[in-house]
């Protein structure tokens, strides 16, 4: 049952606060993570009130005591769980956002309390970090039709993916300027690096590919250094950047045209790409951390573990022991 905020609400203040979403969301950088954090307040609010966010109701909840706006957030939490059974993950990044809203509320001093003690759901990350074998790999790289724009396009695609473990994200930031054949480096937008590019090396393979498919792409018009490095080639946004869910489709279908089963995306390559080089360079993490700018080693210890399924070795050993 929906309550029209607690019912015990203190009175709403005098003074005005100032619009608090509008000055998180311009706290962040990326325009997805901006309107996630939208989405997922505006949920909250309309659970509580009946109504997304406005400026009275954030006012409102915020007049709250501290036991109060607690009480809120699990009642929501707990609806999230048992009605809407929702995903650790998606309850996690929910309560994030409400939690977020407060404690900027609490820094400029228009509430008390901040809503730590609401706990986030314990996930297990990186379950399925196998992706696919090399040689799956190389089947996709088989279906592009290399004699087309669009072929040539989507082999450079996969093949950049797969050696530098790219996430589609950074890909599709990737302007002609950023792509520097000479030093054979590539400047990406890092996740978690604001506007600061980072300079990740290249393949001379990778530039043969680039380059033929640049050469094709040139007739078409001319092209300058501001151009993305990938574009469509459909006649309507011809010579546009790509979206990631162009990327996914890609990854996608040459997947399934290579008869792969596994569901693929470009994040399935990035973890082949990374299980591939540990097995290939026999467990370096360190080194296969530079390929992955995972900040964390022990995200790599993850990948590495799961790539030599010890758990499995074990279970194997006590069966042969009955």
């Amino acid at each position: 049952m929906k309550n029209k905020m607690i019912e015990s609400v203190h009175q709403v203040s005098t003074h005005r606060t100032p619009d608090l979403i509008s000055l998180l969301l311009n706290d962040k950088r990326s325009d997805n993570t901006k309107r996630a954090y939208r989405y997922d307040i505006n949920r909250f609010f309309t659970y509580m009130t009946g109504e997304e966010a406005t400026s009275a109701n954030v006012q409102e909840f915020l007049s709250l005591p501290k036991s109060k706006a607690l009480e809120a957030v699990l009642i929501y939490k707990n609806f999230l769980i048992t009605n809407e059974k929702q995903a650790e993950s998606t309850i996690n990044r929910r309560i994030s956002a409400v939690r977020s809203l407060v404690r900027l509320a609490k820094m400029l001093g228009y509430c008390d309390y901040d809503l730590q003690e609401v706990k986030f759901e314990r996930i297990q990350t990186y379950r399925d970090t196998t992706g696919i074998g090399l040689e799956q790999f190389k089947k996709m790289l088989k279906v592009p039709n290399r004699k087309t724009l669009k072929g040539k396009r989507d082999l450079s695609i996969l093949l950049l993916l797969f050696e530098t473990a790219l996430r589609r994200g950074e890909l599709t930031k990737i302007k002609l300027e950023d792509y520097q054949q000479e030093s054979k480096n590539i400047w990406v937008l890092g996740k978690g690096r604001g506007t600061q590019k980072e300079s990740i090396t290249i393949s001379t393979q990778v530039i043969g590919v680039i380059n033929d498919y640049l050469s094709e792409r040139r007739k078409k018009g001319k092209l300058t250094t501001a151009d993305p490095l990938f574009a469509t080639t459909d006649r309507r946004t011809f010579g546009s950047a790509m979206s990631g869910e162009a990327i996914r489709r890609i990854v996608r279908d040459c997947a399934y045209h290579a008869g792969i089963e596994k569901s693929m995306s470009p994040h399935k390559i990035r973890h082949s790409s990374i299980t591939i080089a540990l097995d290939k360079t026999n467990g370096d993490v360190r080194s296969v951390q530079k390929l992955s700018r995972h900040k964390k080693i022990d995200t790599l210890l993850i990948y590495d573990d799961n790539r030599k399924n010890q758990q499995g070795e074990i279970t194997e050993l006590l069966s042969s022991l009955i």
